[in-house]
């Protein structure tokens, strides 16, 4: 399904950009009719199927017959965050030792392109933004540190979805409660921000290792993965910056 929505997002966006700019076509018919599950086999999956049953018998329960069971989380809501930004912080040392392994492996065969004509094209992401590949193939060609990186995403992903449920109810308890929602409003800012900064970063290296990987069959598909591999130098540091302020901050204090 991932794999599906990578393929379908490069064929009607991702080219359709990089061809205005010069780009030769890259056809993507091919890769997506080859892929063994189509998107209605995987909404109509058991699995999925339970999950929505699940959800929607969770939306449909009383929360009035369990009124103290916030209390319960409370307790413990300021050693999980506490624990999780730890895992964070070492998830991005981890990244940071590796950072640069990834340039001798990524070619850039458009080494004349420059910042502002990176910019100038307005590649959304949005509706790949969690987006974890699978694929066999693109892990084959991956990046040295990608390892590093899913952790990283994971960690902080952790931890923005526990922010959003723990700042309410720790606001609660803090004295000072129109300064503690300040705070929080500020701290979940950091969060949101970081994370699609890096959701930018991972999907534009899969981006590029697409390109890279189908520049082996269409030799049309240098200019993309030289157009992506360019954009990585810059995404990196947006990402680290923003961590930066995630990993020197927090609700805690």
């Amino acid at each position: 399904m991932n794999e599906y929505r990578e393929l379908a997002h490069l064929a009607s966006h991702i080219e359709p950009n990089l061809q205005q700019h010069g780009a030769p076509t890259v056809d993507w018919a091919t890769d997506m009719d080859a892929l063994k599950i189509t998107p209605k086999e995987a909404v109509s999956a058991n699995d999925f199927q339970l999950t929505l049953l699940e959800l929607i018998a969770f939306t449909m329960s009383d929360p009035s017959l369990e009124p103290q069971a916030d209390q319960l989380a409370i307790d413990k809501l300021a050693k999980t965050l506490s624990k999780q930004q730890a895992k964070l912080g070492k998830a991005v040392q981890e990244l940071q030792s590796k950072k640069d392994l990834g340039s001798n492996n990524i070619n850039i065969e458009s080494n004349d392109l420059k910042d502002d004509d990176l910019q100038s094209v307005d590649l959304d992401d949005s509706d790949l933004e969690n987006v974890d590949s699978k694929s066999d193939d693109i892990e084959n060609i991956d990046l040295d540190g990608n390892n590093a990186e899913h952790e990283l995403h994971e960690q902080l992903t952790t931890l923005l979805y526990i922010s959003e449920f723990a700042t309410p109810l720790l606001d609660k308890k803090k004295s000072k409660k129109k300064k503690a929602k300040k705070e929080s409003k500020r701290w979940l800012k950091y969060l949101a921000k970081a994370q699609k900064t890096l959701n930018k970063y991972h999907n534009h290296k899969m981006y590029q290792q697409r390109y890279q990987l189908k520049s082996k069959t269409d030799s049309s598909a240098l200019y993309g993965a030289g157009w992506f591999a360019a954009m990585l130098v810059r995404d990196l540091k947006r990402t680290e910056k923003r961590l930066a302020k995630v990993t020197h901050s927090s609700v805690l204090r």
